[in-house]
């Protein structure tokens, strides 16, 4: 239980860090624009609408609660099912036909 517990925290320390860049990603690859393109300027000194960037999307990310819930309860459940497979002595691998 011990290694399943250690298993959590790093899970959710990487899941705190990522999810964040994972629903940017998301954002961007679905094309939806929650904030509006601003006036900038360009290397060139003119004026150019410029979409939101990194930073700006940060600051919209939710959901990071069901996440961390949904990633502890498949370790939990991960680890429970691999213990009972050793204690039975059932192989672990998986994708070898019998």
């Amino acid at each position: 239980m011990a290694d399943a517990c250690g298993q959590i925290l790093l899970g959710s320390g990487l899941t705190v860090l990522s999810h964040p860049l994972m629903y940017i990603k998301v954002l961007i690859q679905v094309g939806y624009e929650p904030i509006p393109p601003t006036l900038g300027r360009n290397l060139f000194g003119r004026q150019v609408y410029q979409l939101p960037g990194l930073f700006a999307y940060a600051g919209l990310f939710n959901g990071l609660v069901p996440r961390l819930c949904a990633g502890s309860i498949g370790t939990i459940v991960h680890s429970r099912v691999l213990q009972k497979c050793q204690e039975q002595g059932t192989p672990q691998e998986l994708g070898k036909a019998r």
